[in-house]
């Protein structure tokens, strides 16, 4: 920090407004984007920025919980909100969350058949809840009676850069998801390299059952595969995924 902020003796100078409570987040912040700080920094000099917006920031680069992505319940009974999902929990953030997941369910209904490799298909969106997985929409395909396999598509709402920590627990989260669907599709809104990373980690983790893509908000219909499921998860838990939906049932079946 002393590198990068100048001398120490800003952290106690009341003049500047920079308390050490401020630039101890102002140091996470450098954690994440060196550039930032010292934008932020030079702020504070200036007085022109407060602790609570120095604060915001922080928050904001942080982005999105990855156990923090849709409606109903996430994995091991943690509450998953999409009112909460990101951007720091306020009105515009949940307006943006809202308009992320619709955009997104249309990007996957208008490139369905691409991505499922199936023209009989159906796609269903914030419909079935499973007890071990919370994908925001998942595909099925059914066969007699019952279900040959689901597909699950998790949309994930990011507002800025992904620390390394929370990249690891999105990872470690799809990674158990993907053990109860034939595939298991990333879905997220294209900011920089994210989803050439989060496909990078995916490979090298040898995740074969995982999928990643990436959108335009203003181009949802322009929905780009960056990584494509090869082979069945390890463990293959599809069997588990199948029984959550049979006990739900299918709305738009009379019956099985």
């Amino acid at each position: 920090m002393k590198d990068d902020f100048g001398a120490p003796q800003i952290l106690t100078d009341n003049t500047t407004r920079a308390p050490i409570a401020t630039m101890e987040i102002l140091k996470r912040v450098h954690d994440i984007d060196a550039g930032k700080a010292k934008e932020l920094f030079d702020k504070i000099l200036l007085g022109k920025v407060s602790h609570r917006e120095v604060q915001a920031t922080y928050q904001d680069m942080l982005g999105p919980s990855p156990f923090s992505k849709g409606p109903g319940q996430g994995p091991m009974g943690l509450p998953r909100d999409s009112a909460t999902n990101l951007s720091m929990g306020n009105k515009f953030g949940k307006r943006a969350a809202h308009e992320f997941l619709q955009a997104a369910a249309g990007a996957i209904q208008n490139k369905l058949q691409v991505l499922t490799q199936d023209a009989q298909a159906r796609f269903y969106f914030q419909q079935f809840k499973f007890n071990f997985a919370s994908p925001d929409a998942v595909a099925l395909r059914l066969k007699g009676n019952g279900i040959e396999w689901i597909d699950a598509f998790d949309m994930r709402y990011m507002t800025g850069a992904l620390p390394r920590r929370k990249r690891n627990q999105l990872l470690a989260e799809v990674a158990f998801g993907a053990t109860f669907f034939r595939n298991y599709w990333v879905i997220i809104e294209k900011r920089g390299a994210l989803a050439q990373s989060l496909a990078k980690d995916a490979r090298f983790l040898e995740l074969h059952s995982v999928g990643v893509a990436e959108f335009e908000l203003e181009k949802p219909e322009k929905l780009h595969v960056l990584l494509r499921p090869e082979l069945p998860a390890e463990p293959d838990r599809q069997a588990v995924g199948i029984t959550d939906v049979m006990q739900q049932g299918i709305p738009d079946l009379v019956s099985f």
